[in-house]
């Protein structure tokens, strides 16, 4: 065999080399998989409902807000490894399939525990490693120790000048919320191999009651609904009203602001979720 002939094959043999290297799956990058070759970690699911929720705090009309229970059913819980940063506030959910995604629903108690308490645990799931840098889930109706087929249950008491008003406010829309990196003292998503990663949703219960440690002209609290409009449901010493109750109570404009307060709660840390009403 001469030398040209020699060099042809040389030639030959290193493109198909190549190639088969180019289309071995364990070279495809961020490939997704639970399987024995992948490296896998835990990926802890937790839900906070803050300091306010735990600790009470003071409505933006003055109230002493302390609550006993607060009741959310979670469903869906999907975490992704985006190639790009997703953006809330940009009209639309996440489009890509998750990463990983836990199969059950779970209906959490937000009010438990003290200012002490661990985040609550929603669900732990063995995952591929890597950065989870975005996060979606669903609010639906569930069953709770107080109602049944509601998807928020807030149950708590308000304390002004004297007067003390037990509330309980149920709710049954169902909600589709969207976000990305939690955004925080610290950053979460991390997972390594063997070692646990927190992914964390979190909901701010001021944007329904306000905040009256922030000025009154506050954004947030201007948007925010207050305790003080409620008493017009005070019956009998007590507040206790259904979403069907003040869909039929208020005007549309009055009844709408309350539903939009609902779905502007869900957060990761201060990241912003983009929202979508389920039903």
């Amino acid at each position: 065999m001469n030398k040209k002939k020699i060099s042809i094959l040389v030639v030959v043999l290193i493109v198909l080399i190549t190639f088969s290297g180019c289309i071995n799956k364990k070279d495809i990058p961020n490939e997704p998989s639970l399987s024995s070759e992948t490296s896998t970690g835990t990926l802890i699911l937790q839900a906070n409902g803050e300091d306010f929720v735990r600790q009470g705090f003071t409505s933006k009309d003055g109230w002493n807000i302390a609550f006993d229970h607060v009741y959310l059913t979670l469903s869906e819980i999907s975490a992704y490894q985006l190639k790009e940063d997703y953006n809330a506030d940009g009209g639309t959910p996440i489009s890509s399939n998750p990463t990983i995604k836990s199969a059950k629903s779970y209906t959490v108690d937000l009010a438990e525990g003290d200012e002490s308490a661990n985040l609550i645990k929603v669900d732990e799931l063995t995952a591929p490693i890597g950065f989870y840098n975005a996060l979606s889930w669903n609010v639906i109706k569930g069953n709770t120790p107080e109602s049944k087929d509601i998807s928020l249950s807030i149950i708590g008491v308000g304390k002004k000048s004297g007067e003390e008003i037990p509330f309980k406010l149920d709710f049954t829309s169902e909600f589709s919320f969207s976000a990305g990196e939690y955004i925080g003292d610290e950053r979460k998503g991390f997972l390594e191999e063997g070692e646990s990663g927190e992914l964390e949703m979190t909901f701010h219960f001021d944007h329904i009651f306000g905040d009256g440690s922030l000025p009154i002209d506050d954004s947030m609290n201007k948007a925010a609904l207050g305790f003080e409009p409620l008493l017009q449901f005070l019956t009998d010493g007590n507040i206790s009203v259904t979403e069907e109750y003040l869909k039929n109570s208020l005007d549309t404009e009055e009844y709408n602001k309350i539903i939009d307060l609902i779905a502007s709660l869900g957060h990761v840390g201060e990241g912003h979720t983009h929202v979508e009403i389920i039903k």
